[in-house]
């Protein structure tokens, strides 16, 4: 079995027609001839399977490198994603900063306005409050004027009719 498995191996470098050969085994007047025969059938045997291990030291080594540079992309991949999340996420909370602070100022410029308008009224009404007490005063001193001469004019007359009497 062992043999078997050597000789499949072995076919991986060797001819077809080498495979094809029965085990052959070996009798008394051979034993001496097939020991020294072995030995180059050993010998290209062990290259043959020393070649195949290579081979397949050399695929897996290759398959790993190529593994283990696909992970190193995957994971540069991943990293930029990441990065480009994070700056995609500083980006947004930029924007809704500058969307609050442009909200905070249109509220203030809102109050400000409103502010405006009331100091406004305020100054109206007591401009207007100003002008009814200038009126109202007006009207009392025509009104005192107006007894004072009233005054006047009774006293002329009470100084007539007493001068004339």
């Amino acid at each position: 079995m062992n043999k078997m498995m050597t000789l499949m191996m072995a076919s991986m470098n060797k001819p077809a027609q080498i495979i094809m050969q029965p085990p052959s085994i070996p009798t008394a007047k051979q034993s001496k001839s097939a020991v020294v025969q072995s030995a180059p059938d050993t010998d290209m045997i062990q290259k043959a399977v020393d070649s195949a291990v290579n081979r397949l030291l050399e695929k897996t080594k290759e398959r790993r490198s190529a593994e283990e540079k696909k992970d190193e992309k995957d994971k540069e991949e991943a990293e930029r994603v990441e990065r480009r999340r994070l700056e995609l996420e500083a980006v947004n909370q930029k924007a809704d900063e500058a969307a609050r602070r442009e909200k905070a100022a249109d509220q203030k410029a809102k109050d400000a306005a409103a502010d405006e308008e009331l100091t406004k009224a305020q100054m109206k009404k007591q401009k207007d409050d100003i002008k009814k007490m200038k009126d109202a005063q007006l009207k009392q001193q025509q009104m005192i004027t107006e007894m004072g001469e009233r005054a006047k004019e009774k006293e002329d007359r009470l100084k007539d009719i007493t001068s004339s009497a």
